[in-house]
């Protein structure tokens, strides 16, 4: 069942070869070879241990009268049980730990910020569209990503027939509404002019109304009731009047001498007056009752209406006429406004269709997207936007011109080395392309509100040539904040503070005031209170 030492030490002897690799076999083809041969030796290595402990049990387990035979060169089992037996019976003792300590000496102790910088240009207009009216936005051609251009260069063309077409409407309807105003004006001077004469007219037709129905009350009707009765009174006196003529005539006729002949037409003349009379009489009877029961009631009656209608006319036009006219003001004050909203939305299409044409501000290099801290973020979005029929955005950054040969660093300050850096602190900065040149530079600006990416902003001014960078490239920017060739510094640790004071204990164990000037994440400078060679615990 129990192999012997030997037989297993070959056995893991096997197991430890490693595999030979042909040359010629393939990168990965060696990386899997090795992993493999590394895994194989684990494994010989585990069944080797597990197969000596197998033989140390063996060994203590079996008798006298069963005894193992014994190997040439292999030491006998009670050997090895006494062994372990005297290791047992004498434990080692444990030795005391020395605390830690540090001696003071003087050397380099210096502060350094080293931050993730990219470099952007300093002069980088962004070329976006700002419409006045016009926001459809169709794109006919633009210069290609990485193009370099020269002040004036066309950009992008953007499509315009349907804006052309627009302004072409606005300039035909311009005359009509000049037209339309001018008319307006007119008919708002002439209401101006009659409101007043008007309103005038109208008060004075309800007070003549109103005058009219008092005389009617007060005097009229009284006066015309007694001059129908007069009348009617006078009608009858001249039938009686006639009546007595005629008989007066025929008395006397026949007690004198005339002729028959005249006496016959003096009468009848008489009978005639007297038929006058009496159909005068009987007309004034009508025309009486007819004055005082129908004409005088309805004439009363209308002048009532009259008075009444009159004093709601005047009531309606002086509310309304004065109202009318404010309307025709304010119809004419909008016609105005919209005649020179018109006139100022003509003169923005006509802006717009001269900023279809996009022009390079200055010479440089086109960059698609915003330039933001020197990233680009947005260049592949409007990429796909600036080909034929691709739509632009009103007040989207969808270009940069960029002048490639003034650069500065932009770099985002975390806010533990904040407190460190200060404006005009001189920078090192190397580029990421060109890591054996550096360049001098200096902190320009920094702001105290964060970025949204974490940090807070910082710019960098460049005083050195940087020919053969561009924007857009990674950089390292290296401050050196403090430097002293002759520190004494000891460890952060070693450094308790008690009320505001600062403490050491020296290898003796005494407690030394001390006072620390710089420090770093590890070190602390000691000012005063310990010098060179004096040793402290940590």
């Amino acid at each position: 069942m129990f192999q012997n030492r030997s037989a297993r030490k070959d056995r893991a002897v096997f197991f430890l070869q490693t595999p030979s690799v042909n040359t010629t076999d393939s990168a990965l083809s060696i990386s899997f070879n090795m992993a493999d041969a590394a895994i194989q030796n684990m494994k010989a290595l585990l069944i080797y241990a597990i197969a000596t402990g197998l033989s140390l049990m063996t060994s203590h387990t079996l008798s006298a009268a069963d005894p193992v035979p014994a190997k040439k060169n292999t030491p006998p089992v009670e050997a090895k049980t006494k062994t372990k037996g005297q290791a047992d019976s004498k434990p080692s003792a444990t030795k005391p730990t020395t605390p830690a300590t540090h001696t003071l000496k003087k050397g380099l102790f210096e502060i350094k910020v080293e931050l993730a910088g990219i470099f952007d240009a300093v002069k980088a207009s962004p070329i976006s569209l700002a419409p006045e009216m016009w926001n459809s936005m169709s794109v006919v051609k633009a210069v290609s990503h990485g193009s370099e251009v020269k002040k004036g260069d066309v950009l992008v063309e953007l499509e315009t027939k349907k804006l052309a077409k627009a302004i072409r409407k606005a300039e035909l309807a311009q005359p009509l509404s000049n037209l339309g105003l001018k008319l307006a004006e007119l008919e708002l001077i002439e209401l101006e002019k009659w409101t007043p004469v008007n309103l005038a007219n109208q008060k004075r037709s309800k007070e003549q109304a109103k005058e009219d129905l008092a005389y009617f009350e007060k005097t009229d009707r009284a006066h015309r009731e007694k001059a129908a009765s007069q009348n009617l009174k006078q009608s009858s006196q001249y039938l009686s009047y006639a009546r007595e003529e005629l008989e007066q005539l025929q008395k006397m006729y026949a007690a004198d001498d005339l002729t028959e002949e005249t006496e016959e037409i003096i009468v009848t003349r008489a009978k005639n007056s007297v038929e006058g009379a009496q159909f005068r009489m009987d007309s004034m009877k009508l025309s009486t009752a007819r004055t005082l029961n129908t004409t005088l009631p309805r004439e009363h009656l209308s002048l009532r209406d009259r008075t009444k209608s009159a004093e709601i006319a005047w009531e309606k036009l002086s509310e309304s006429l004065p109202q009318s006219l404010n309307k025709k003001r304010l119809e004419v004050e909008k016609m105005k406004r919209d005649q020179t909203e018109s006139s100022e939305n003509l003169a923005d299409m006509k802006k717009d269709l001269t900023a279809c044409t996009i022009r390079a501000p200055h010479d440089g290099v086109v960059y698609y997207g915003a330039n933001t801290r020197g990233k680009w973020a947005t260049a592949s979005m409007v990429g796909k936007k600036l080909i034929p029929g691709g739509k632009l955005m009103p007040h989207e950054v969808f270009m940069s011109v960029v002048q490639t040969q003034a650069l500065r660093v932009q770099t985002s300050i975390p806010e533990n080395k904040l407190a460190l850096v200060k404006k005009g602190l001189p920078a090192k900065i190397t580029a990421n392309a060109t890591p054996d040149t550096s360049m001098k530079g200096e902190l320009v600006s920094m702001s105290r509100i964060p970025l949204t990416t974490g940090g807070f902003p910082g710019t960098l001014g460049i005083t050195t040539d940087t020919k053969g960078l561009y924007p857009g490239m990674s950089c390292k920017v290296l401050f050196e904040i403090y430097k002293n060739k002759k520190a004494l510094t000891v460890p952060k640790k070693a450094v308790t503070t008690e009320k505001g004071e600062s403490f050491v204990h020296l290898k003796n164990g005494k407690k030394q005031a001390v006072k620390t000037g710089r420090s770093d994440e590890k070190l602390v400078e000691i000012l005063s209170g310990l010098k060179e060679g004096d040793t402290i615990k940590l």
